[in-house]
């Protein structure tokens, strides 16, 4: 749920080609530009800086998550791991850990030693990523799920997590 005036997708989207009316956000917030608003009195990255827009705290937790996702795979499951953007399935094999997907007859080769608790961190991380403006649709969902999947691999990783908050 938004404050008012936004209570619909068309209240801030332009229905014909999406692209978002910033004087929708102005309304409120002192910017029209997404990204630099902050929705929240915590930090959730451990940065401190409440002045920068929700997004860069949302952005650090994803970023942090994943360095947790790679190191749970090379040290827990014994066998590291890659993201490729541009190739299905995006997570690949990488067992010489030279940070390149393995290669199989020219193919990069899919990762295959998934553990529950890494695939469920791949799909949130994923999920996450895959939302360009998952900052303003729904910033603490999307906190949330980098922070509970960040709390389970360093659990397993047997390290303490500091600063993420949810």
């Amino acid at each position: 749920m938004h404050a008012r005036p936004v209570s619909t997708c068309i209240s801030c989207h332009e229905p014909h080609n999406l692209t978002v009316s910033q004087e929708t956000c102005l309304t409120c917030h002192e910017t029209g530009e997404s990204h630099d608003i902050r929705i929240s009195r915590q930090s959730h990255d451990g940065s401190g800086n409440l002045e920068q827009g929700i997004a860069v705290d949302i952005a650090a937790n994803r970023k942090r998550l994943f360095t947790l996702m790679t190191d749970y795979a090379r040290e827990v499951v014994g066998t590291p791991i890659v993201f490729d953007a541009a190739h299905h399935p995006y997570f690949f094999a990488d067992h010489n850990g030279d940070g390149l997907a393995d290669q199989n007859d020219g193919a990069p080769v899919a990762y295959a030693n998934w553990t529950p608790r890494l695939l469920e961190a791949a799909y949130n991380w994923k999920f996450v990523g895959a939302d360009a403006a998952i900052h303003v649709h729904n910033p603490h969902y999307a906190l949330e799920l980098l922070y509970d999947s960040a709390v389970d691999l360093s659990g397993a990783l047997e390290i303490e997590l500091t600063g993420m908050a949810r």
